[in-house]
């Protein structure tokens, strides 16, 4: 009865591995070797970049089709390589299947290089029916068993070296009380940021946002210094929903239109749906065009529609979604513009150092153009050779540590600056003080002056009219009395002013009669008191006329 297929790479105790599996099928397939070939897929070849764990699993699933159709076995080893056996199955198919994988990793060197030679550095083939192809693909297994036992050997000894560095890892049962510590505790002075920032040509230009995060090495030393917090990615995934909201309660607290440029919060799907979140956009409410919030790719594949639903949310409450955890090899198989995303972060590598074939480049720059020049930011930017790689490319956004030394150095810049300017300033001579005017003195009535009189308009003499002729025995008209002159210390009346009634002019005074014989002088007035009123003058008697007198 023919062996059923199956795919390894389940959990299995340390002492069974990859290797030791594979060495036990070919004795297997010793006894009857016919129909049986092997294919190796030097994965161990690519650049470490190349190698990260999604990028394996993917190649490793490209074989799903020929396990479930025929009867083969997939060995994903530990060194990365992929070894398939097969029988009595379709070498197209099993070709196929390669060549995904193939095409998965075509912007590697270890594949730009092939131009047609006659042997293939991506995959080995063996006929395992034929005697020397299953010596030699028997001495290889053997190597690499050999090669995986002392990868082994040296990783448990780091491990015992650094076993107190590491800690202990993190479980189900120790979860509850970080998670507990970590909604406790005080995480507002462990916020940092980075900043994203417009640049061409010809230098700096504007601020994106700035990131706002946590760095995980400094909140590990404060709920859990012994605990190795990413021994398990998932039960980590679970601690971040938990961070998220204590980052949410910080910015609320700050207050997001103090802000002077827009800033971003990397958040679960999870958190973005959850009551903190709401009670986050109530209090930020108009100001949510201020906010850029990141998801990362293995959280939006992992529930689709969720994200959909999110994105949509953010947006409509005027929020910007950007799409982080890409790098340029990625996108080959993620059109992130289906994504429908505010901004794509695409990660920069080492391993893109040097690349420089005009191929690869027009490639990468048709997936940028694809994507949109004013969506990408080039994240992850360490050196100034990153920043031109992504100039080349039509990249205008960059953000990283070359970003955050460069704002720094403009910083110090304008400092410097100011200090100058503020030098210069004290250097100049300072002018003399003017005078400052006294001020006017003011008046009081004790210190009032008399004002200058003005004088009198001459006025027309008043024409007299005809004196009647006094007639025998009437008394005779007095003169006017002159006026006496002002004594020193008298306040002399006020001119008229025009449109005002002229004063009265005081009475002159009234010149006293001679006593007569036998009449008592009037006593003088004392001071203070009323003078007594001038008896008017005495009228003549009419005298009776005569006999003779004419009538009047």
């Amino acid at each position: 009865m023919a062996e059923a297929g199956y795919a390894t790479g389940a959990y299995r105790e340390p002492e069974t591995s990859e290797e030791a599996l594979l060495l036990a099928r070919l004795k297997r397939v010793e006894t009857n070797p016919a129909g049986v070939y092997a294919v190796h897929v030097h994965l161990s070849k690519l650049r470490p970049n190349n190698r990260q764990p999604h990028f394996l699993s993917i190649a490793q699933r490209s074989f799903d089709g020929l396990i479930e159709s025929y009867e083969a076995t997939v060995f994903p080893l530990s060194n990365a390589d992929i070894v398939v056996i097969c029988r009595n199955a379709p070498v197209d198919d099993t070709d196929a299947a390669v060549g995904k994988i193939r095409a998965l990793f075509s912007e590697d060197p270890l594949l730009a290089g092939e131009k047609g030679g006659f042997e293939d550095p991506f995959s080995t083939w063996y006929d395992l029916s034929q005697p020397d192809d299953f010596s030699s693909f028997a001495s290889v297994a053997n190597q690499l068993a050999i090669e995986a036992q002392r990868t082994r050997q040296q990783q448990t000894t780091e491990t015992k070296v650094k076993v107190e560095d590491k800690g202990r890892p993190l479980t189900a049962q120790n979860l509850p009380d970080i998670n507990q510590k970590l909604q406790g505790t005080r995480v507002a002075d462990l916020m940092r940021e980075q900043t994203c920032l417009e640049m061409g040509p010809e230098g700096p230009g504007n601020i994106v946002f700035r990131e706002h995060f946590i760095l995980v090495a400094d909140l590990k030393k404060r709920i859990a210094p012994d605990v190795n917090l990413f021994a398990s990615p998932w039960l980590f995934q679970y601690l971040t929903e938990t961070l998220d909201k204590r980052v949410l309660a910080v910015l609320a607290n700050r207050g997001v239109e103090k802000a002077t440029s827009p800033l971003s919060l990397n958040l679960n799907v999870n958190t973005i749906l959850s009551r903190d979140f709401q009670n986050f956009h109530k209090v930020i409410d108009k100001n949510a065009k201020k906010v850029v919030i990141e998801m990362q790719v293995l959280d939006i594949f992992a529930d689709m529609n969720t994200f959909v639903y999110a994105r949509d949310l953010l947006q409509e409450r005027g929020y910007r979604v950007l799409l982080d955890g890409l790098n340029p090899l990625a996108l080959q198989f993620i059109e992130p513009g289906k994504l429908k995303t505010d901004f794509v972060k695409i990660a920069w590598g080492p391993e893109f150092e040097g690349g420089t074939d005009s191929g690869k480049m027009a490639q990468m720059r048709e997936v940028v153009t694809a994507t949109g020049k004013d969506s990408v930011i080039l994240a992850r930017v360490d050196t100034e050779q990153a920043v031109k790689w992504g100039i080349a490319l039509g990249v205008k956004r960059f953000q990283g540590y070359y970003v955050d030394d460069l704002m720094k150095k403009i910083a110090d810049v304008q400092i410097q600056k100011a200090k100058a300017q503020a030098a210069a300033r004290a250097a100049q001579p300072v002018p003399p003080p003017q005078p400052v005017a006294a001020p006017a003195p003011v008046r009081t009535p004790a210190q009032a002056q008399p004002r200058p009189t003005t004088p009198a308009r001459p006025t027309a003499p008043a024409q007299l009219a005809p004196a009647r002729p006094v007639q025998p025995g009437q008394a005779q008209p007095r003169p006017p009395a002159p006026a006496r002159p002002a004594q020193p210390g008298q306040v002399p009346p006020r001119p008229a002013q025009p449109g005002h009634m002229p004063q009265r002019p005081a009475a002159a005074p009234v010149q006293a009669r001679p006593a007569q014989p036998g009449q008592v002088p009037p006593r003088p007035s004392q001071p203070g008191q009323v003078p007594p009123r001038p008896a008017a003058p005495a009228q003549p008697r009419p005298v009776a006329p005569g006999p003779g007198a004419p009538k009047r």
